[in-house]
């Protein structure tokens, strides 16, 4: 019988369909055979019945494999996504811990940036050397946390220079104590996590001393007044 369901098996794969039909009933003759015979011999019928039940048990046995297998299978998917998502949490963290490292060096690197080197109380807010000194403080700034965004750092030679410009006239000999505590403001933010904070200084900067200025923004080059 599991000769004849091979051989029927084989057949149907490649679509024989006349050879098929021609072994089904062949096996349904040897089907009846065995009942007859079954019938006719206790011992016959004894030895089907352990048969029948031995295939049962490697069905089953067979069954329970491909059933382990897919639980396996199921666990190792379900670990290997575990392991990914651990692994991405870890690349997170360690970017976020490199922030902190930063911010904790520029936090520790301003301390030499007097508001007096910033311009503080100094006739045209102290002059190139006190620009200096504030752009470099405003460049490693903009380097922290999730720093600027595409349109902003491709404006940021222009913000920079026309931004401070700015504030200079605004603020005169008083420039370098406001521009240190603006400062450290964003930096704190950064130690509280807000990673985008400079950024976000930055857009509300641009909307309140530019809102009514005409620029024109070139692809790969800085905006223009």
């Amino acid at each position: 019988m599991a000769a004849y369901q091979q051989a029927i098996d084989v057949l149907k794969s490649v679509g024989a369909v006349t050879a098929m039909q021609q072994l089904h009933q062949e096996k349904h003759k040897e089907l009846r055979r065995q009942r007859v015979a079954a019938k006719e011999s206790p011992a016959v019928a004894a030895a089907l019945a352990e048969l029948k039940e031995a295939k049962a048990f490697e069905d089953r046995q067979q069954r329970l494999v491909i059933q382990d297998a897919n639980r396996r299978e199921k666990a190792f998917e379900r670990l290997r996504q575990e392991s990914k998502e651990a692994q991405a949490l870890l690349s997170k963290k360690r970017k976020e811990l490199l922030s902190l490292e930063s911010t904790l060096e520029t936090r520790h690197a301003l301390k030499r940036y007097t508001p007096e080197t910033l311009g503080q109380g100094k006739p045209r807010s102290g002059g190139a050397a006190a620009r200096k000194m504030r752009f470099e403080v405003l460049d490693r700034m903009s380097k922290l946390g999730t720093g600027l965004t595409g349109a902003q750092k491709n404006d940021w030679a222009w913000f920079r220079e026309a931004w401070d410009a700015k504030m200079c006239a605004e603020h005169g000999l008083d420039w370098g104590n406001v521009f240190s505590g603006w400062i450290q403001k964003v930096l704190d933010d950064l130690m509280d996590e807000v990673g985008n904070a400079f950024s976000v200084f930055v857009h509300a900067e641009t909307s309140r001393c530019f809102s009514d200025s005409h620029m024109l923004a070139i692809p790969g080059s800085t905006a223009e007044t």
